[in-house]
């Protein structure tokens, strides 16, 4: 549901800007982690992999997609560095507050600490739309991948449709799927 998360909110960005992206993001992950929290046993267990699971990944799949098309746009020369470093964060994330969270678990009620998380990670989004912004003309971006004139030249947007056209499945690949 993480990719899942991206693909719409790719689409969602075409229409709004990405604080309203993150708003819908910061809702489903403190919405997936607090909800979990009220799940109960045994029986709730499916509500915990929809909510847990499949919310609260997708949200974190709209942050994800929300950020990146923001932060090469405000380093184009040097798109690879930043997306790398971004993604660098998302791993530096888990190794620093794993370890934290688990320990936590040990003298906190589990449900106590989803609840915890989700208002303490829903806030830190919702207030990330305070800082974050697309780059506009009076910031003096430098514009790596457009012509003279304004244009895009050759970039074409494609929809989903049409990036899924151009995945090529190999024969052995296909029999292992079947």
């Amino acid at each position: 549901s993480f990719t899942i998360g991206n693909i719409i909110a790719g689409q969602m960005l075409k229409h709004m800007n990405v604080q309203k992206v993150f708003l819908f993001g910061a809702i489903m992950i403190a919405g997936g982690f607090i909800g979990s929290a009220f799940a109960n046993q045994p029986y709730d267990l499916m509500l915990i992999y929809i909510l847990y699971g499949v919310l609260t990944s997708m949200g974190i799949g709209f942050v994800y997609n929300g950020i990146l098309p923001t932060l090469t746009a405000w380093y184009p020369d040097k798109i690879g560095l930043a997306q790398g470093t971004l993604l660098m964060s998302y791993g530096m994330g888990a190794f620093i507050f794993g370890p934290l969270v688990t320990r936590i678990y040990t003298v906190v009620q589990w449900r106590v600490v989803f609840v915890a998380i989700g208002i303490i990670f829903g806030l830190l989004v919702i207030l990330s739309t305070l800082l974050i912004r697309d780059p506009t003309p009076e910031d003096h971006i430098i514009d790596v991948l457009g012509n003279e004139d304004g244009s895009d030249g050759n970039v074409e947007d494609k929809d989903l449709h049409d990036m899924l056209s151009l995945i090529h499945i190999s024969e052995p690949t296909r029999l292992q799927l079947i």
